[in-house]
């Protein structure tokens, strides 16, 4: 057993952040543990964290993430629940086509 073997058998969540990672590599760690999470034949939720907006939220499911973090692309003008409510749906509509 490796230790990331061990590791998986307890896992029912693994978050990534993208803060300190180019998209290009974020989604390179997102792969590996997509590869890792489905080898071990577990249903863990994969999720991402930091930097998710209408723009890569798409590369990033492709990626393998699941759940996505995306705060400040939510907080953007107009911070009305309208506002709210439209990029939910584009998000929405952009993973529909993963």
């Amino acid at each position: 057993c490796t230790q990331d073997t061990v590791l998986v058998r307890h896992l029912r969540l693994l978050l990534l952040t993208l803060y300190t990672y180019s998209l290009c590599v974020c989604k390179q760690k997102l792969r590996d543990a997509r590869a890792m999470i489905d080898a071990s034949g577990r249903d863990i939720r994969l999720e991402i964290d930091g930097g998710v907006n209408l723009g890569n939220i798409q590369d990033i499911a492709r990626a393998g993430a699941d759940m996505f973090v995306a705060g400040s692309a939510l907080l953007k003008p107009p911070r009305t629940r309208e506002g709210y409510r439209e990029t939910i749906q584009d998000m929405r509509r952009q993973l529909a086509g993963v």
